[in-house]
């Protein structure tokens, strides 16, 4: 076991101070509240996703043709062994590959959304703008109005005063 020595001149060993690690790691906080990604973001994810998918294709291919230029044993049961195996390396080749690529078309259309989502939102945002401008202009005029009536009205009832009927 390797031992590590401490300024204190206290000796702990490697598993300790990961341990120390560990825990001080466990007591630190996540900040997760940054919320949905940019659609730059997505794009890049999705672009990103593609040329490992591409890359993994080519690699999926190249164990296939590998694989298939051995010869099979005559033996039965080293026959099927080798099939078996040769069946779960090609498909776990092809899982991952089609699995980044399933993910890149799927970054790309969640950008997509993103992208269409901000520009609604502002547009959305415009209008509402538009809207609370056009009623307080509409409720101002109503005061305006309500203020010229209550004089009119006033005005009339001190003329009516001021005449004896």
């Amino acid at each position: 076991m390797i031992v590590a020595a401490m300024s204190s001149g206290e000796k702990k060993s490697v598993k300790d101070e990961a341990l120390d690690t560990l825990k001080a790691m466990g007591t630190a906080s996540i900040d997760t509240g940054k919320g949905p990604p940019s659609p730059v973001q997505a794009l890049l994810g999705a672009i990103s996703a593609g040329v490992i998918s591409l890359i993994l294709y080519k690699f999926a291919t190249i164990i296939e043709a590998g694989l298939s230029r051995q010869t099979i044993s005559d033996d039965f049961s080293a026959r099927q062994i080798t099939i078996t195996v040769r069946t779960i390396i090609n498909g776990l080749t092809y899982l991952a590959t089609f699995i980044f690529g399933l993910n890149s078309v799927g970054l790309l259309l969640y950008s997509g959304q993103l992208a269409l989502k901000s520009f609604t939102e502002d547009s959305t945002e415009k209008e509402t703008e538009n809207k609370s401008a056009d009623q307080s202009t509409i409720s101002n005029l109503s005061v305006e109005t309500r203020t010229n009536d209550s004089e009119l009205s006033s005005n009339n009832e001190e003329q009516s005063s001021n005449n004896p009927p």
